[in-house]
């Protein structure tokens, strides 16, 4: 008996001191998890509050460790989330699924601190916005910023709602209002500068980028977004007559690095291509020009205002139906009224030989809405109304775009001289010319040659036709097979 007694003692003390062995070593363990913790949470707080594309990955990596290392740790969590949105709406990026994941984690019934408050607050806002939900996001992120005052999160979403709502003086007074407290905030520095570039004012955006410290970044969307100043300020950038301003060093450096990386940014890799287009158009190489667009609109992610920019870009290529379909996907994201989609919709309109009148709202500073606007008044009010046009963009900004200097031929008499090898547009705008001047058989010739490989390919048909019935000469369909390809929706090719 007694033996049984003892031991049972000893089993029993045994017990104890795995059980106590246990929770020292939990004990342990958590203390250790915590220690660890702290430089990790104040990398994670430092990287929120300055936010470039860098830091984006750094909050990824420590918020995962800091949730792994403690399921209750909802503060990293929002922070993941929040990262997680900014990317998939700034950026394209297939990350909105774990940010919805990671934030189911928060538990709504229990009060928060304030900055999970604003960063979960934020996150369902910016995925509000991902999901086309932009008055949703709209709501969520004025009410979130409200529960967290002096906060950047909520407010970034909320100027990202805006800005998809057409709202471009809103969204410029949201980025203000974030940068107040945080005036390093990177994502509020970029986006003011782009809502300004978009309202048609290049300088004030130049300035915000200044002011935010981001002007030498290697921030993508800064770096973007300084060459796109850069080449809407063709007079300050002593570029030679006939070509515009080389990229400047940064977006080099980052272009060179998207093609050389083995896992490019879709983002960033289809941004290089859209603006290696735009330059090739502008020194007049139109088919390289093509193929750098069509490359841009392959590996486009979900982001609005670059899926618009490829659209109006290959619209006025000649590459119509390919632009209708990156508007489409661009129209389920923004306003319509967005001047990037808005400008990109009168791009297609034009290449489908439709008369479009402008957008009433701002006109963004960007050489290809210039283009555009030259070409839109002269399909509305002819050589008098492009005349004006190109007053207005002046001296400098003609002669940095080959294509208004083609145009800018409408606007002296005479047919001018023949090109023996002929640019399909410069065709077009000789055959206008040689039917001013009353030289139909001319005319009809020059139209013939400029039928597809350009943005007024379809109004070259209708002026082709058009002229031969003049002339009683039966016109021959094979003639535009090509315009039919790139462009079935011509409304002259029924």
């Amino acid at each position: 008996m007694s033996t049984k007694v003892s031991m049972r003692g000893a089993s029993l003390s045994a017990l104890v001191l795995l059980a106590l062995a246990g929770l020292a070593t939990s004990g342990f363990l958590w203390s250790k998890t915590r220690a660890e913790s702290t430089p990790m949470r104040a990398a994670l707080l430092s990287d929120l509050q300055k936010g470039g594309f860098a830091e984006w990955g750094r909050v990824q990596g420590l918020s995962r460790r800091l949730v792994i290392g403690d399921p209750e740790d909802f503060e990293a969590a929002a922070a993941l989330g929040f990262v997680d949105a900014v990317l998939a709406v700034d950026f394209g990026f297939e990350t909105r699924r774990e940010a919805e994941e990671i934030l189911k984690r928060i538990p709504r019934e229990k009060p928060q601190s304030t900055t999970t408050t604003a960063l979960a607050g934020a996150a369902e806002a910016l995925i509000q916005i991902d999901r086309g939900d932009r008055q949703g996001a709209l709501r969520l992120a004025a009410a979130t910023a409200e529960k967290a005052p002096g906060l950047p999160y909520p407010l970034y979403a909320l100027a990202r709602a805006r800005a998809r709502s057409a709202d471009l003086s809103g969204a410029a007074d949201a980025c203000q209002a974030a940068l107040v407290g945080t005036p390093g905030f990177t994502p509020a520095n970029v986006a003011m500068a782009e809502v300004l570039l978009d309202g048609g004012d290049t300088v004030a955006a130049n300035e915000a980028l200044i002011r935010g410290g981001v002007t030498r970044s290697t921030d993508p969307r800064a770096v973007m977004l300084m060459d796109e100043i850069l080449q809407a300020m063709p007079s300050t950038a002593n570029a030679a007559a006939g070509a515009g301003p080389s990229p400047s060093k940064e977006a080099k450096d980052l272009c060179k690095g998207a093609t050389e990386s083995p896992r490019p940014v879709p983002y960033t890799k289809s941004w290089c291509a859209l603006a290696q287009a735009g330059r090739a158009r502008r020194s007049g190489d139109r088919p390289a020009a093509l193929t750098y667009a069509l490359a841009a609109a392959e590996i486009a992610p979900r982001e609005p205002r670059l899926l618009a920019r490829i659209a109006g870009t290959l619209a006025q290529l000649g590459a119509v139906d390919r632009a209708q379909g990156q508007w489409d996907k661009s129209r389920t994201l923004v306003a319509p009224e967005t001047p990037s989609l808005a400008w990109a919709r009168v791009a297609i309109g034009l290449g489908r030989g439709r008369a479009v009148p402008p957008p009433t709202g701002p006109t963004p500073d960007d050489p290809e809405i210039s283009f555009l606007a030259a070409r839109s008044a002269l399909s509305s009010g002819g050589t008098e109304d492009l005349r004006q046009v190109m007053a207005g963009l002046g001296p400098s900004a003609v002669s940095a775009d080959a294509d208004l200097r083609i145009l800018s031929g409408l606007l002296v008499s005479g047919i001018g001289k023949k090109d023996t090898d002929e640019d399909p547009m410069r065709a077009y705008v000789s055959g206008l010319r040689a039917q001013l001047a009353g030289d139909l058989p001319e005319a009809a010739e020059r139209y013939w040659h400029g039928l597809s490989g350009h943005g007024d390919a379809c109004r070259a048909l209708g002026e082709y036709v058009a002229t031969l019935r003049l002339l009683k000469v039966p016109p021959d369909p094979k003639s535009w097979a090509g315009l039919r390809a790139e462009n079935a929706g011509c409304i002259n090719l029924r």
